[in-house]
Parts: C-alpha cells; sequence; structure tokens
C-alpha cells in the first residue's frame, strides 16, 4: 500500500512539471509573435495600422497689404510609425494661410486622426493583453487545479497511509494478542500436560514403591525361607562328616535346589543391597565347588570364615578354604587353615581329630611333593621314610589317643587308612624292581592299617593292592565287587577330579582281572578316565594317585594312567 502512495504523488510531480513546460513553451511563441514588425505589402493578424504622413505642416493664410499678419502658426510635425498607410505615403507640406476656423478644423482633424490612432494601438495591445493573458490564465487554472489535485492526493495518500498505518498496529496487536493468547493456551496445555505426567510419575513411584516393597518383602521372606533350609541342611554337616554335604546325594541334591533358588534372587538382592545369610552364602560356596570353580568358592568361604559368624560354621568354612588349598596343591596354606578350624573345635569332639588327621595328611603331601621334585636324592626307602617321619609318628600318636573311643570311630579309620597311605607311598609299589625286606615291611604294616580302616571300596582296594605286591596274586573276586561299587560310586561324585581318581580305580582293578576278562573292555575305562581329566578346568587341581597315594598334579597323573594303559597292552 505505501509503494502505490508512492507511485500516485511521482505521477502527480510528473504532471505539474508537463504542464509547466507547455505553459513555457507558448510565453516565448507569443513573445516571439508580437515582436515581430509587418513588412510592406503584409499585415498583422490584428487590426490594421493607421497610416500618418511622416510630416505635415499646417497650411498659411495668405497676409493682407497694409496689415500686420498674425503670427505664424507653429509647423506641426507628426512622426507615424509608418510613411504611407491609407494616403499613398506622400510627404504634404503646404504653407498657407489658415483662418483660425480652418487651423481649428485642421487641427481637430489631426487630433481625430491621432486619436484613432490610438485606439488602434491600444485595441492592438488590448488584444495582444488578451492574448497572453488567456495562456496564463489557462496555466494558473492548470496549476491551481494540479495544486488542488496535489493537495487533495496528499490528504488521501496521508489518509490513505494513516488508515493503513492503523490496519498494520491493530493487524501487529491483534496478532500480538493471538500469539499471547496462543503462548497462554499453550503454557496451560503444558501446565495441565506437566501436572498430569507429574501426577502420572507419582502415581507410577507409588506403585513401583508398592513393587518395590512387595518385591522385597517377597526376597526377603524367600531368603529366610531358603536361609531356614541351609541351616537345616548345614546341621548335619555342622556336627557330622564334613564333606557329607556333596557326598551324599540326598544331601548334595537340597543345596544344589537351594543354590537354583538362590541364583533366581541373587540379582534383585544386589540391587536392594540385601545382604545374604551366612548360610545361604555358604550354599552358594559349595555351588561353586560343584561346577569345578574353586577360586570363586574359596572367596565366597572367607566371607563366612570371617569374625562375628557363628562358631561351627566358621569351623566348616575353613575346613572346606582347607580342603580345596589341598585340591589346588597349595597344601602350607591347607595345612594353615585346618589348623585354623580346630581352634573353633572344643576339645572332645570327633571334628577336631578329623581336623587334625586332614592336617598331617596335607603335611605328607607337602612332604611328598619336595620329595617328587628332588628325586635325584630321595631314591631309597630311607630318604622317603625320614621325609614323612613327622607326619607318621603324629598320627601313630593321634591313633594311640582315640583308640577303643566308640565316638572317634570313624576318626580312627580316618587315621588308620592315611598312615596306610603314607606306608604304601614310602614302598614306592610303582617302582617295579624288587621288594627288599623294608619295603615288604612297609606293605605289611599298611595292609593291616587298611584292614583296620573298615569295609570301605578305597580301604579294601588298599588291602588288596598290598597283598597284590606282596604276594603277586590278585583276588579277582575283591577286584570284581570294587569294580562295581566302583561303578556305583561314580553316581555319588560330581567332582571331576574324583571321577578321574575313581576311573583309576577301576582301570587297575580291570589291569588285575586281565586274566578273567574278554575283549578289551579297559580301553573305554581308559577313555574315560582321559574325559574326566578333560572336565577339569582348573590347570591347577591335583588329582588323587593310586599308586602315589597322594595328589598329583595333572600332567603326573596323566603319564600316570598312561603307564597303566601300556602296561595292560603288554600284558
Amino acid at each position: 500500500m505505501k509503494r502505490k502512495g508512492e507511485q500516485g504523488i511521482g505521477f502527480m510531480r510528473g504532471l505539474q512539471l508537463a504542464i509547466c513546460a507547455l505553459v513555457l513553451v507558448s510565453l516565448v511563441s507569443v513573445s516571439l509573435g508580437g515582436n515581430q514588425t509587418p513588412q510592406s505589402g503584409t499585415q498583422t493578424s490584428g487590426p490594421p495600422a493607421p497610416q500618418t504622413s511622416s510630416s505635415t505642416q499646417m497650411p498659411t493664410a495668405p497676409r493682407s497689404t497694409g496689415q500686420t499678419s498674425p503670427p505664424s502658426a507653429p509647423t506641426a510635425t507628426v512622426q507615424t510609425g509608418t510613411a504611407s498607410r491609407s494616403q499613398g505615403n506622400a510627404a504634404v507640406s503646404s504653407v498657407s494661410p489658415l483662418t483660425m476656423d480652418q487651423r481649428i478644423e485642421f487641427m481637430e482633424r489631426q487630433l481625430k486622426i491621432v486619436s484613432d490612432q490610438m485606439e488602434r494601438q491600444v485595441k492592438i495591445l488590448s488584444d495582444q493583453v488578451s492574448w497572453i493573458l488567456l495562456p496564463l490564465t489557462i496555466l494558473i487554472g492548470i496549476l491551481a487545479l494540479g495544486g488542488a489535485l496535489g493537495v487533495v492526493f496528499s490528504f488521501r495518500e496521508q489518509s490513505r497511509t494513516s488508515q493503513i498505518h492503523e490496519l498494520t498496529v491493530a493487524g501487529e496487536q491483534a496478532a500480538q494478542r493471538r500469539t499471547e493468547d496462543s503462548y497462554a493456551t499453550f503454557i496451560d496445555a503444558s501446565q495441565k500436560t506437566l501436572t498430569l505426567v507429574n501426577e502420572t510419575l507419582q502415581l507410577a513411584k507409588e506403585a513401583s514403591e508398592r513393587a518395590n516393597q512387595t518385591m522385597t518383602l517377597r526376597a526377603e521372606r524367600s531368603l529366610n525361607a531358603i536361609a531356614e533350609q541351609a541351616q537345616d541342611l548345614l546341621e548335619k554337616a555342622l556336627h557330622g562328616d564334613f564333606k557329607s554335604i556333596v557326598i551324599q546325594p540326598a544331601l548334595r541334591t537340597s543345596l544344589e535346589g537351594l543354590a537354583k533358588e538362590l541364583a533366581a534372587i541373587e540379582g534383585y538382592l544386589s540391587l536392594q543391597a540385601i545382604p545374604l545369610r551366612p548360610e545361604c552364602v555358604f550354599v552358594q560356596a559349595m555351588s561353586r565347588h560343584l561346577s569345578n570353580d574353586a577360586r570363586g568358592a574359596i572367596r565366597l568361604l572367607r566371607d563366612v570364615a570371617r569374625e562375628g559368624i557363628a562358631r561351627d560354621l566358621r569351623c566348616l568354612a575353613q575346613y572346606w578354604i582347607g580342603y580345596l588349598h589341598n585340591n589346588r596343591g597349595n597344601y602350607a596354606e591347607a595345612a594353615q587353615e585346618f589348623r585354623g578350624a580346630q581352634d573353633l573345635v572344643a576339645t572332645g569332639d570327633s571334628r577336631l581329630v578329623e581336623l587334625q588327621r586332614i592336617t598331617w595328611e596335607t603335611e605328607f603331601f607337602l612332604a611328598a611333593q619336595k620329595c617328587s621334585k628332588d628325586k635325584d636324592n630321595v631314591q631309597e626307602t630311607a630318604d622317603r621314610e625320614a621325609a614323612v617321619k613327622d607326619p607318621l609318628a603324629e598320627l601313630a600318636k593321634l591313633a594311640s589317643k582315640v583308640r577303643g573311643i566308640t565316638r572317634y570311630e570313624k576318626a580312627s579309620q580316618g587315621i588308620a587308612s592315611t598312615r596306610a597311605n603314607i606306608l604304601t607311598w614310602i614302598a614306592d609299589v610303582k617302582n617295579g624292581s624288587t621288594l627288599n625286606e623294608r619295603r615288604r615291611g612297609c606293605l605289611s604294616e599298611a595292609k593291616e592299617l587298611y584292614s583296620a580302616a573298615g569295609g570301605g571300596m578305597f580301604a579294601r582296594f588298599g588291602f588288596n593292592e598290598s597283598e597284590y605286591y606282596l604276594t603277586e596274586q590278585a583276588n579277582l573276586i575283591e577286584y570284581s565287587k570294587i569294580e562295581r561299587e566302583a561303578m556305583e560310586f561314580l553316581q555319588s561324585r560330581r567332582e571331576p577330579r574324583n571321577t578321574a581318581n575313581i576311573y583309576e580305580t577301576i582301570l587297575i582293578a580291570r589291569c588285575r582281572l586281565r586274566s578273567k576278562e574278554s575283549g578289551n573292555s579297559w580301553v573305554e575305562i581308559y577313555r574315560n578316565v582321559q574325559d574326566a581329566i578333560g572336565e577339569i578346568l582348573d590347570e591347577e587341581i591335583t588329582i588323587f594317585s593310586q599308586f602315589e597315594k597322594r595328589n598329583l598334579i595333572r600332567e603326573d597323573f596323566v603319564r600316570e594312567v598312561n603307564w597303566i594303559y601300556e602296561k595292560m597292552a603288554k600284558a
């Protein structure tokens, strides 16, 4: 709109300039026409000019004789602009005496002529002025009209500009009001939305808190129930055989079930920072042990063996820490843990005797390990006897203390079996050389101790092995029974190291039954031994040898099994 107003103003100004130029051209044309003098033989566009003589001399009247003549009339000379007009442009001069009347008449004619000429000049000038004033009048009228139109258009333009400005301002105000209304509506809607969101979040939070509380209560109830079951399960191990919880199938199944239940809620318990009770931690540790994770089991058991836990549970935890160290060949650490567990058992408790027995057995393993690393200096039977003198003597003292006491009967059988194993190691039955008197004596004493160790499978196997090396005759009936029992025994053992040990026992029994067996069934047993060894994930885990009667590292045990296989293949 503003741009259109500016274009209207420019048009009016251009029109005014064009009119001014037209007027100026008209003025110049009129001026040039008025200043032109008519030539001879032509007439102007206006009325004709008066014709007079260039000079007129009044005539002189005749003077009478003898009279004084009046003074001559003055000669009148009249100059006109034209020499000849109507009278032939001839100069007339006459000098004759005239009467007064003639003179007056003549003067009157002359005055009339002059008057007529003057009138014609005035008329000509009047016509010229009229011709000059007409364009000026038109110009002034046009200018006045242009000015009036300019004023009118200016007022209209200003009015339009004012209206446009007012409309613009009104539009901007309306837009601002709409924007403010929109913002207000948006803010109100946003506020309502935020309020609804906050209320929803609050409801969700409350629901989450209620669900969390419900889950926490359920988890705590589940945890308490598991802890009570674990407590009942551990009661049988706290006051009896330390290893019963993993040897007896029923107890082991219960332990694995509790471990699964704990695993189901362990993540939630961890997020909620709900601590496990020591009984539950012990169950997790035993589950790790059965899963062939000795390191993880030891780490969890240390949480149970700390100060502030019940003495019986701490004692059980320290026993298993020592047992796992024993399995991994860390005999010094194992002996230390076993001695620490002894401090937690009251005097007269049968478990104290078992802890003392396994402590000296661990010392035997440590001494035998040192001998195996120093084979060049330990070759004679006397050297072996010297290496294990202390464990053997201390076990003999311990056996004498518990002999004949009923509550120590099982512990006494374990002591006898351990002493027999040490004597068999001293005899070095795998040497293959002829038995000397001292080696035969060790085997004879070991046979008696195996006989006193009860009717267990491993005690009977040791007894028959001692008899076999002493007599070079195998009791086929007993070896057949041992083989069957060993196959059944595999069902109750889950540790790969124990499985490998049992398969080696079966392999040796097959070797002794070679003359009675048909086919190569012992080859399958050999493969089973290799598979069991392969299942041992921890490289530091040791395996109990039925020849050495001690724990061997994996490489030594594999060499021993291969030696049995080659011996049977050659037989």
